[in-house]
C-alpha cells in the first residue's frame, strides 16, 4: 500500500475510494494491520510534536518521513516532559497541549496523570495541568470518553462550551462540539457534577445515566452502555433518535454541512447502526433507501442538502 494513502487516511482527507482500498489492504493480511497500527501511532505521536520539525524541513519530507524521525523525541517528551508539567509547582512552567482528531478518525491517548482518552472524529482536546491549584483539566470540542485516573486530592474537569463535567475517578462520554447547540454526558462508572459557566451545580449522575440538552433543558435519561460508546470501534449508533438528530451528529462527525429541507421528515424516528468507514455518501445512501428522501451535493462547500 502507498504510503502517501495511508497518510490521507490518517489525515481523514481520503476519497470514499480510497478509503476502501486502505481498509481491504488492512485486513487482507495481518501484517499490514500491524504495519498500519504502528504508522498510526506514530501519526498520533506526530500530533503533540509537530513544533519540532522546521518549516523548511516540513516542505521537504512526507508526513510519514516525520513520523519516523520524530518517534524517539516524541516518547521521550511524552514520557518525560508531561511529567514534569504535573510535578511542576510554578504556574509559568505549565503548558497547554492540545491534540486534533482529524475527520473520519478516531485517536486513543493516555494523559500524564494516568487518564485514558478516546477522542471522536473532528474532536479537539487541550490539556493542562496545575498541581499548585490542586486540579486537572481538559478542554474539549467534540466527543471524548473519558477513563479517569483517580486522584481524591485533584479533581478531574472537563470543559465544553456550555457546560463543566467534574469527576475525581469514573468513567464517561462527553459530545460537546462547539456552536452545535448540542450537548450530552453519559456516566458509566463512579459519579460526575455537572455545572454551567456560573460554577452553579446542575446535576449530578449516577453509573448508567446521561444528561442531554433537549431545547434549553437538561433531560435525564437511562443508557444502554452495550449501544451508546459503539463510536469507540468504529460504529455510530443511533436508538430511536429523530433524523434531525442523526443528520446533526453526521454533518458534526464528517464535517459537512446537511441541510433538511422538509422539515417533517427529521421528525421521524431513526434506529440503525453504520460504519464509519463506509463514509458519509454511503450512510446517507442507506438513509434514503429506508426514508425516502432525495440528497442533493455541493462539492464546492461539501453541502448535503435532504429533500
Amino acid at each position: 500500500m502507498n504510503h502517501k494513502t495511508i497518510e490521507k487516511y490518517l489525515k481523514g482527507i481520503i476519497s470514499s475510494q480510497e478509503r476502501e482500498e486502505v481498509m481491504e489492504w488492512i485486513e487482507k493480511e495481518e501484517k499490514n494491520k500491524r504495519e498500519f497500527l504502528e504508522l498510526r501511532k506514530l501519526y498520533d505521536i506526530s500530533i503533540w510534536n509537530a513544533e519540532f520539525i522546521s518549516d523548511k524541513k516540513m516542505r521537504k519530507l512526507s508526513t510519514i518521513n516525520i513520523l519516523w524521525r520524530v518517534a524517539a523525541i516524541s516518547l521521550i517528551l511524552l514520557s518525560i516532559g508531561l511529567s514534569f508539567l504535573l510535578q511542576s509547582n510554578d504556574v509559568s512552567q505549565i503548558a497547554v497541549e492540545t491534540i486534533t482528531c482529524p475527520q473520519g478518525q478516531r485517536l486513543e491517548l493516555v494523559l500524564s496523570d494516568g487518564t485514558k482518552v478516546w477522542l471522536n472524529s473532528n474532536s479537539m482536546l487541550s490539556f493542562r495541568n496545575n498541581k499548585k491549584m490542586n486540579s486537572r483539566i481538559v478542554d474539549l470540542d467534540g466527543e471524548a470518553y473519558f477513563d479517569v485516573a483517580p486522584d481524591k486530592k485533584s479533581p478531574f474537569i472537563v470543559q465544553t462550551e456550555i457546560y463543566d463535567i467534574t469527576v475525581l475517578g469514573t468513567s464517561f462520554n462527553v459530545f460537546a462540539y462547539r456552536n452545535s447547540g448540542l450537548f450530552e454526558c453519559s456516566l458509566l462508572e463512579g459519579s460526575v457534577n455537572l455545572t454551567n459557566k456560573n460554577e452553579t451545580e446542575l446535576m449530578n449522575l449516577q453509573p448508567n445515566e446521561k444528561v442531554e440538552l433537549y431545547n434549553g433543558s437538561l433531560i435525564r435519561s437511562p443508557i444502554d452502555a452495550d449501544e451508546d460508546f459503539l463510536w469507540k470501534v468504529g460504529i455510530y449508533s443511533f436508538k430511536n433518535q429523530p433524523l434531525s438528530n442523526v443528520f446533526s451528529h453526521l454533518s458534526l462527525l464528517h464535517e459537512v454541512n446537511i441541510k433538511l429541507k422538509n422539515p417533517q421528515l427529521g421528525t421521524q424516528m431513526c434506529t440503525g447502526k453504520f460504519r464509519n468507514k463506509d463514509g458519509i455518501d454511503h450512510i446517507l445512501s442507506i438513509l434514503q433507501k429506508n426514508y425516502r428522501f432525495s440528497v442533493t451535493k455541493d462539492e464546492k462547500t461539501q453541502t448535503y442538502i435532504i429533500h
